[in-house]
């Protein structure tokens, strides 16, 4: 059979799963019908670079492009805005790209699902730009998710006033005021999908007002920094029963809080933290997981070091972690298990898919690799400082004595320290770094 032979549905199928632009650009030139299902793919998600210089006019490439070729609206999905930092910073070309025409041309794009502004750390969207371009977006009646990429001020809730309604998943890089974070609170009360990187100056109070209003949410990301603690983190979470995914980072040495009510929806949880050091700390942090997850189904477990500290207590963990057997992802990459905690898990996750964890010593992993044929893992993130080229000796014995087929590995070094990606097909979209970027594109 040719490639001209190949159904088009099923060319368009295959490159879905592309990621590597440049491949599909070089599908391009393969074949009409090649270039056809590449393009669907490659304009699925455009990228806005603006404001640009052109003959001393500023100029939006990407929808110049789609105001040539209208039949290419109808692949876009997906829009990200990426000016530079001197560009967002330049108030006379902002004020000169919103009487741009191509702008108002996002309008005209059926099928548009998200829209992205990408900036720097540390600069905001002049308020005017960022109205204009609501204005447009509100006409777009398939976009349901927003992210915003910038510093929210006040001068910002009108434009995203507009869109209130029609959201059902909204990011905001950081919030510092009380005001803003009060008044976009009517805007959440729709929202199935919520994300705030950073809120350090929002008070305690204003949280669980907010939070009365997210009722309905069922994917929560809080990053740091924030001021809540323990407690209050359990008080306005008891709002957000229909959670089914959290985010989270937990600020201060943590405390069980025995009137939680538990969410009883939660599959997955990624719970960060940073400065704990001692046992009795990582005690305390065992024992309020225990009360945030008492309850919830969880199929889905990633416990992340910030400052990338070793846990060398994890036994309370692992009794936490066990009374989730339905557990089909763990990724514990700071947490040091020994040979006791090893039996433990490979005796009792026997759903689990994928494991990311630090490898001390060989004696675990080697229990491990020879109950490979009676389990379903098929995904291990290996991070260690044992010299990789023993522990590939040890997983290719052990598993040629197991008849088990040896898979294939991808490793990165950082100094002595190496990370390890094994699985026993061949995982072309995975980095191999960060299991949680990898498996639900979470941030690293």
């Amino acid at each position: 059979m040719s490639l001209s032979d190949i159904p088009f549905d099923v060319l368009t199928s295959v490159l879905f799963w592309v990621s590597n632009r440049q491949i599909l650009l070089n599908c391009l030139f393969v074949s009409r019908q090649f270039r056809d299902a590449a393009i669907t793919k490659l304009y699925e998600s455009i990228t806005l670079r603006s404001p640009q210089s052109y003959n001393g006019e500023l100029y939006l490439n990407a929808l110049h492009t789609l105001q040539l070729h209208p039949e290419l609206r109808l692949h876009v999905r997906h829009v990200r805005h990426h000016p530079s930092t001197h560009e967002a910073r330049d108030s006379q070309k902002w004020e000169r790209t919103i009487e741009i025409p191509s702008l108002s041309s996002l309008a005209k794009l059926p099928n548009l699902k998200s829209y992205t502004f990408i900036f720097e750390q540390g600069v905001t969207l002049p308020a005017q730009y960022f109205a204009a371009c609501t204005q447009v977006l509100e006409h777009c009646m398939t976009l349901n998710c927003l992210d915003l990429g910038f510093h929210v001020e006040l001068p910002h809730v009108p434009g995203l006033m507009t869109l209130t309604g029609r959201l059902s998943s909204l990011s905001i890089a950081s919030i510092d005021e009380d005001d803003v974070a009060t008044s976009l609170s009517s805007s959440f009360r729709d929202l199935k999908s919520l994300s705030l990187w950073s809120a350090c100056n929002i008070q305690v109070e204003t949280f669980t007002q907010i939070s009365t209003c997210l009722k309905g949410l069922t994917s929560l990301d809080l990053g740091l920094p924030h001021r809540l603690d323990s407690g209050a983190l359990l008080s306005i979470l008891s709002n957000m029963p229909n959670l089914l995914n959290l985010d989270l980072f937990l600020m201060w040495n943590p405390h069980s809080v025995s009137t939680f009510s538990g969410l009883p929806k939660l599959e997955r949880l990624i719970l960060r933290h940073q400065g704990i050091a001692y046992r009795k700390n990582y005690e305390n942090l065992f024992r309020w997981l225990g009360v945030l997850v008492a309850i919830s189904p969880l199929t889905s477990f990633s416990l992340l070091a910030d400052d990338e500290r070793l846990c060398t207590f994890p036994s309370s963990l692992i009794t936490i972690l066990l009374s989730k057997l339905q557990l089909e992802f763990i990724n514990i990459p700071y947490v040091e298990l020994r040979s006791a905690q090893w039996d433990q898990i490979v005796e009792g996750f026997r759903e689990l898919t994928t494991l990311s964890f630090y490898l001390a010593d060989s004696i675990g992993l080697e229990n491990l690799l020879k109950k490979f044929g009676s389990r379903r893992l098929s995904t291990l993130y290996v991070r260690s400082t044992i010299e990789f080229k023993v522990v590939k000796a040890l997983w290719s014995r052990v598993l040629r004595q197991s008849d088990v087929q040896l898979g294939l590995w991808r490793t990165v070094r950082y100094g002595s320290l190496w990370h390890g990606l094994w699985s026993l097909t061949p995982r072309g979209d995975r980095e191999g770094i960060f299991a949680h970027v990898d498996e639900y594109g979470a941030r690293g």
